[in-house]
């Protein structure tokens, strides 16, 4: 473990032009807003389509809209609507997987085609990045791994993003480690704090309070 000498922290921004070449224009009040591709040969935005709410913060090929009604759906760059406005509410897409809540108020998780990969049965779904999603019922927490299409039962009371293949997580002793992208414990939970991987570093705190950085090896 190397020693620390300070700690950084950053602050994630939006963007205000998402990828893919989509632009959002905010409606007037009582319209709707506006999504438009790039521009064409004339330097002229063209207006796709308009819905009543488009999520300006996400950069994946798939937006979440909401329609009139307030119910939420998908459209594709075309503006072509991919998955219809069946949905109480939703998550924008990660790693091709986005979370979805049904009419009883069930969360569950669904790829870019609109087909459930895990049932609507969860009280609270969080992505983790990197293909890796938080689930829990009942209290109980759950992970959720892209890779095998897996739900896997944990022990962890808390779990943070993944960062370069690995995500913290704290046990009941309220110690943290780090689980890898396949769920597995990857770092065993014997520190009191942890901070993400960068660089290939993450930075932890030991019992005797002193600030360090460990490998992805946990050393």
């Amino acid at each position: 473990m190397e020693t620390m000498d300070k700690n950084s922290s950053t602050n994630a921004q939006h963007p205000k032009e998402l990828e893919h070449h989509y632009r959002l224009t905010p409606p007037a009040e009582g319209e709707t807003w506006t999504l438009t591709d790039d521009y064409d040969d004339d330097d002229e935005l063209r207006i796709v389509t308009a819905y009543h709410f488009i999520d300006p913060n996400h950069n994946e090929a798939l937006l979440r809209i909401r329609n009139k009604n307030g119910k939420w759906g998908f459209v594709d760059k075309a503006g072509t609507l991919v998955i219809p406005f069946i949905w109480n509410d939703t998550d924008g897409f990660s790693a091709g997987i986005a979370p979805v809540e049904n009419d009883e108020g069930k969360w569950g998780l669904i790829n870019q085609t609109g087909q459930l990969v895990c049932p609507c049965e969860w009280d609270y779904i969080c992505g983790l990045s990197e293909g890796l999603f938080e689930l829990e019922k009942d209290g109980a927490k759950a992970v959720f791994v892209k890779n095998g299409l897996k739900v896997i039962t944990c022990e962890w009371t808390e779990m943070n993003g993944c960062c370069e293949g690995l995500a913290a997580v704290q046990n009941e002793d309220e110690c943290w480690g780090f689980i890898d992208k396949t769920g597995s414990l990857a770092i065993p939970c014997q520190w009191k704090e942890v901070r993400d991987f960068d660089n290939g570093l993450a930075a932890v705190l030991n019992n005797e309070y002193d600030w360090g950085f460990i490998d992805k090896t946990g050393r």
